[in-house]
């Protein structure tokens, strides 16, 4: 590989590359190049990117960041906004320099995944009737997920608990409503069945009598 004696600067945008090469052809005393191939000149185009010192130490920066995120749990939101902050502010053809920058995208995907199902669990609260599709959503996202994605959730536990919590509450309307499609036709001789059902609906949630 040839090149002026200059050196290159950001200016630079590609160079070129001249080299020789040698050919073993077969030869012989009275015929000479018996295959009588001639080697062209060779020229190679390359593409060159030239940086400065300091985008070299932000470039090598951000590939240790994004390095250090290592395996992606719910504790790595910092350290990957961080990788992901100094990523974007390179200027746009240094950033195609950055080697990992798709296990910055994995990581990103990764953790918004698992964050989000985290956050639908987080958000169901305290178990009540009107929570019932909060939890089958949450219950569907953590479904969805790969077993090692599942294990990552540090809260899938409260998911758990609050699926048997409502299952207790429906158990419970259900036995409201089978005393009072137990009444029938109302008469005299049903006041027992009726202040039982009575009884069974007042002590159900507000939420859960609607």
């Amino acid at each position: 590989f040839n090149k002026s004696s200059a050196s290159l600067t950001v200016d630079d945008t590609d160079v070129t590359a001249y080299y020789s090469a040698l050919y073993g052809d077969e030869f012989n005393a009275e015929d000479g190049n018996t295959t009588n191939v001639v080697m062209l000149p060779c020229e190679a185009y390359i593409p060159v990117t030239v940086i400065t010192a300091e985008q070299k130490a932000a470039l090598d920066s951000v590939i240790a960041k994004i390095d250090a995120i290592g395996e992606v749990t719910l504790e790595s939101g910092d350290a990957i906004n961080t990788a992901k902050a100094e990523f974007d502010a390179l200027p746009l053809d240094i950033q195609d320099l950055v080697s990992n920058q798709q296990i910055l995208a994995d990581a990103e995907k990764e953790y918004d995944t698992i964050k989000n199902v985290y956050g639908k669990i987080d958000a169901i609260g305290e178990v009540t009737y009107s929570k019932a599709d909060a939890i089958s959503e949450a219950d569907e996202a953590y479904k969805a997920l790969a077993d090692e994605q599942k294990a990552k959730i540090t809260n899938a536990e409260t998911l758990e608990n609050a699926k048997s919590a409502l299952d207790l509450i429906l158990a419970e309307i259900d036995g409201v409503v089978n005393k009072i499609e137990a009444i029938g036709t109302v008469t005299a001789s049903k006041e027992h069945e009726i202040s039982d059902a009575r009884t069974a609906y007042d002590a159900l949630a507000d939420d859960s009598k609607a």
